[in-house]
């Protein structure tokens, strides 16, 4: 099984996730961010172009990386090997490559792959990244349109959780309630 929550920056998919996790610490589902798989990839990049004099990092978003999008799907196809785990990829999926190589060819080759995407009104979520101190706000801000038109344009299907005016541990439990209804989860959730 994969679960995948997405949507833009700053709708808080990886403090949802990060809240999911605490519920599940001795549990058997594995957890895969995509942001901390990212930055590590350009640190290693980082280190190899000092060494080379050759700055070749891609793209400057995990879901407009090639290079990036390719080695996740690897890290992905790892995890799945055995059908009974649980994944849960904490991703924004907003580019037509990172669609067709990692949401597209995993709800391909395996039946159990739900799609979550996080929504919240534009304002709210800029309002978000303005006050995230980690996070690189004038290119998050300048996404924003676009990634939340690609999400709408893109993804019909996929269910839909509104984060407005809701807790993290509100959405966490509507995530987790979500999973649990479609048969995901037999978890009792607190």
């Amino acid at each position: 099984m994969i679960v995948f929550i997405d949507g833009t920056y700053g709708v808080g998919k990886t403090s949802v996730v990060s809240e999911i996790k605490k519920k599940f610490a001795n549990d058997d589902m594995v957890f895969i961010e995509a942001d901390f798989w990212f930055r590590k990839m350009c640190d290693c990049r980082i280190h190899q172009a000092k060494k080379e004099a050759t700055p070749n990092i891609g793209g400057m978003f995990p879901q407009t990386n090639i290079t990036f999008i390719r080695s996740f799907q690897k890290r992905i196809t790892e995890k799945v090997k055995d059908e009974n785990t649980k994944i849960l990829v904490d991703m924004t999926l907003t580019s037509n490559v990172c669609k067709e190589l990692i949401l597209d060819h995993f709800t391909k080759i395996h039946r159990n792959v739900l799609h979550i995407i996080l929504i919240a009104e534009e304002d709210t979520i800029r309002n978000r990244i303005i006050h995230d101190v980690n996070r690189d706000k004038p290119q998050a801000l300048y996404a924003i349109k676009r990634n939340l038109d690609f999400l709408k344009d893109n993804y019909g299907d996929a269910q839909q959780i509104n984060t407005e005016n809701k807790t993290i541990d509100d959405v966490a439990q509507e995530v987790m309630k979500y999973l649990k209804c479609k048969g995901y989860l037999q978890h009792n959730m607190s």
